[in-house]
């Protein structure tokens, strides 16, 4: 008997009126705790950028400014479909713990195109880190460098720099005569006089 009221009780509490009653201190948050962060296979903005698409894109254009400075404005289309795709993702996923990160990533990229408009998207950037992620360390370093008047801790990059190298003097090598065999791998070296013997 005991086993049946046992059975009884515990198909009661699996019964989805039962489930569906959450308890008070899982219903504080306004966003269900599964929907807290984004997944891994949702996609964001017009392009449809999965969250680490959109992580792998802003570290490419971080790296394609930094390797060639002088085009670095040439990111800034791309950047522009990244940017919407972290809306869009912010929209649908505003307590979303990686989102600080990404949109700090996404200010350090536009600091690194070292010209008037990086600077303005970078400083852009910095505005909605803090507004939007105030409490996270990424505010805090971004509220520092503002402070100090930085847009970012990245280097400024100058636009062209010219590495001054010396003359190269073009230096013949000894030839060895008809009568002379060399085998391969073998270093004729001149004497004293000139000649290769």
């Amino acid at each position: 008997m005991k086993r049946v009221l046992l059975s009884l009780a515990l198909v009661a509490a699996m019964s989805p009126a039962a489930m569906s009653n959450p308890s008070p201190a899982s219903s504080g948050s306004p966003v269900k705790a599964a929907h807290k962060v984004a997944p891994a296979d949702e996609y964001f903005g017009r392009m449809k950028m999965s969250i680490l698409s959109i992580r792998n894109a802003i570290k490419d254009l971080g790296l394609k400014a930094e390797a060639h400075p002088e085009n670095a404005e040439s990111i800034f289309g791309t950047a522009s479909l990244t940017e919407d795709a972290i809306r869009d993702w912010e929209q649908k996923y505003p307590l979303d713990t990686w989102l600080a990160k990404t949109v700090f990533s996404l200010q350090r990229m536009y600091a690194k195109v070292p010209t008037d408009e990086g600077r303005a998207r970078a400083r852009k950037a910095q505005q909605w880190v803090v507004a939007r992620y105030g409490t996270t360390e990424f505010a805090a370093t971004v509220r520092a460098e503002i402070t100090a008047g930085s847009t970012a801790a990245a280097p400024a990059i100058a636009p062209s720099t010219t590495v001054a190298t010396a003359p190269v003097t073009p230096v013949a090598a000894p030839v060895a005569s008809a009568t002379e065999a060399v085998l391969p791998g073998e270093v004729v070296l001149p004497d004293s006089s000139g000649s290769t013997k």
